[in-house]
């Protein structure tokens, strides 16, 4: 039954029976199986006992002992050690906590066990919004400038969000208090941040506001042709330009991943610029609810792109869907051997522009106006400070790259709540009782049934041994035991000296070793001294 129930849930049965009871009960029975053959063994051996010269006594000794646990320490008393009498008061003693000791061979701990309904984290598979035909101009704007909404939604949140700390992944939901998912595979935004001080140029002159004063930026510009206008009024200045071509890499791997790019020129204590690119990646999470808790843990990032056909929905003006093919780019997913995750389309068509508005323009600390505020440059400037890391080309570079990751987080959220997007199944668990059983504990009756068997066994030779016949626990022996004269003689008190002394204290005791069983026409009965 034990090896039956280990390592499983703990059994739900009627009348509120649990498996402990059971075990008691199988204690009890075990308990029986090995005290009567020590009693039965010991009934036995005191006639075995009596091979030699003895005490009267012992044979009380004896009796006493097949009955009880004291009788079995003052038997061992009695027969100073004898080797069957202590197996069996070891036997005897141990019996009294068979009951507990067994119910302690099991043991109900608790472990977490898979539960319904299966939780799940969306994932993004693709970004191809549908195509429209060229009739349905009224469906394709409705559709898109709800989109651009989306878009341009993601991106405050992302820049409106501290940049001491990172934008939040969307939680998945746990139907327990724990949940493990494993390593998720989605697609997602990202971002990359390179400093190009290197590549401007800047020219000096004197300017209105600085009094003549001729070392005085006025112009920052880089290879590009984007510049900053650094002449006007301004105790620090943010520029965002939109780029055609990146600047710091000659990399061609960054054309087919990105989705915008944009340069930075930002004055602090000297002018300084960046170059940032928006790009489509392969994000890979660690998902996992411990104790209620959440953990999302982006832990890398893959943009291995290739093109190949791709199949695509087309939407009609009557509202029909047809299927389209086309040659898209599609990035290869880490773990997943021919699996891509494909991009492309219009919808990135108007991703791109949502970026390129927001990330444009120019923010200076003075003289900047109230539609300045509250946009991409402005939010830059404030990540800058009010003068604390002007000097650290570290910590401003520092700032760049956590505002547009937290765009990039954000996106990559937008992402995973679109409508063509994947559910990745986990495993819910919820704490479980179980049976575990401590095979050790049952050495304990194990040892008790084997000393009971060896004891039995030792009985067994000596009464073969002596040529006695099996008499066990029969009273009717000890009827006819005594011999008729050693009887009489004890009655009369002529006995041995040292045998009449016993007899004489045991009648003096109350053993009722005086009383006696006479004959009548009606049977035996039993009169006094």
């Amino acid at each position: 039954m034990l090896r039956y129930f280990n390592n499983k849930p703990l059994p739900q049965w009627p009348l509120g029976l649990t498996l402990n009871t059971a075990i008691a009960l199988l204690a009890t029975f075990a308990r029986a199986a090995f005290i009567v053959p020590v009693s039965e063994s010991l009934s036995q051996l005191k006639w075995l006992w009596y091979l030699r010269a003895r005490p009267l006594k012992d044979f009380q000794d004896f009796d006493a002992a097949s009955r009880g646990v004291w009788g079995s320490v003052q038997l061992a008393k009695t027969t100073k050690g004898w080797s069957p009498s202590v197996i069996s008061m070891i036997v005897l003693l141990t019996a009294i906590l068979t009951s507990t000791l067994t119910q302690s061979t099991v043991t109900y701990p608790t472990r977490l066990a898979p539960a319904l309904p299966k939780p799940v984290v969306p994932r993004s598979v693709r970004f191809i919004e549908p195509e429209f035909e060229r009739d349905n101009e009224s469906e394709f704007y409705t559709y898109y400038y709800a989109l651009e909404r989306e878009y341009d939604a993601a991106i405050q949140a992302g820049l409106s969000h501290s940049h001491d700390s990172k934008f939040p992944f969307d939680q998945p939901t746990c139907p327990t208090t724990e949940c493990v998912w494993g390593v998720v595979n989605t697609l997602g935004v990202c971002a990359k941040v390179w400093n190009i001080t290197e590549l401007l140029n800047v020219t000096y002159g004197p300017t209105w506001w600085t009094g003549g004063y001729a070392h005085v930026p006025n112009i920052a510009s880089l290879p590009s042709g984007r510049y900053s206008n650094l002449s006007i009024f301004n105790w620090g200045m943010v520029t965002l330009n939109q780029e055609n071509v990146l600047q710091h890499t000659k990399d061609l791997q960054m054309p087919k991943i990105s989705l915008s790019y944009f340069s930075i020129i930002y004055l602090t204590d000297k002018v300084r610029a960046a170059e940032v690119m928006f790009h489509f990646c392969v994000q890979q999470y660690n998902v996992s609810v411990h104790d209620n808790v959440v953990s999302r843990e982006l832990i890398g990032a893959t943009a291995d792109a290739e093109i190949g056909s791709l199949t695509y929905e087309t939407k009609t003006k009557t509202g029909e869907t047809t299927i389209g093919t086309d040659d898209l780019f599609g990035l290869k997913v880490p773990d997943e051997p021919g699996i891509k995750f494909p991009y492309g389309g219009t919808g990135q068509s108007w991703l791109r522009g949502s970026l390129k508005d927001a990330f444009s323009g120019t923010f200076s600390r003075i003289g900047a106006t109230p539609s300045e505020k509250g946009r991409a440059p402005s939010r830059f400037f404030a990540g800058f400070g009010s003068g604390d890391i002007w000097d650290s080309d570290d910590a401003l570079m520092e700032v760049i790259v956590k505002i547009t990751d937290n765009v990039a987080r954000s996106l990559s959220n937008m992402l995973s709540r679109r409508e063509d997007s994947t559910n990745v199944v986990g495993e819910a668990l919820k704490p479980e009782t179980y049976v575990q059983v401590r095979w050790a504990w049952l050495a304990f009756i194990s040892s008790q049934i084997v000393l009971s068997t060896v004891l039995l066994d030792v009985a067994i030779i000596m009464t073969t041994n002596a040529g006695l016949r099996v008499v066990k626990s029969s009273t009717i022996p000890a009827f006819f035991a005594v011999d008729t004269h050693d009887r009489e003689l004890l009655r009369s008190g002529k006995g041995y000296p040292k045998q009449q002394d016993e007899l004489d204290s045991l009648l003096k005791d109350g053993f009722g070793a005086g009383w006696k069983l006479v004959l009548t026409d009606r049977g035996w009965m039993l009169h006094g001294q």
